[in-house]
């Protein structure tokens, strides 16, 4: 069973894909730039964690590299800010 604040943030990330524009999968997971802008990191910046210390899982289907919305929603509640 997933984290509440997870699933929260899972929502809240699906809710940002549809308001920019970003196709999500069926299989809830994003393309590369659409990680890195709801991450907001570079594309760039992935690529080189993807060749290091690889914070978040990555799924390639052929040469295009998604990102599992709940691996993104799991790190960025584990990397929230205290406000």
């Amino acid at each position: 069973m997933t984290d509440p604040m997870v699933q929260a943030q899972i929502i809240a990330l699906k809710s940002v894909c549809r308001e920019i524009g970003a196709k999500v999968t069926g299989d809830d997971m994003v393309r590369q730039p659409t990680a890195a802008r709801l991450l907001g990191f570079a594309q760039k910046t992935l690529s080189n964690d993807r060749a290091g210390q690889r914070r978040w899982r990555v799924v390639k289907r052929g040469r295009t590299v998604f990102y599992p919305l709940a691996d993104l929603a799991q790190w960025l509640v584990e990397n929230a800010k205290d406000e």
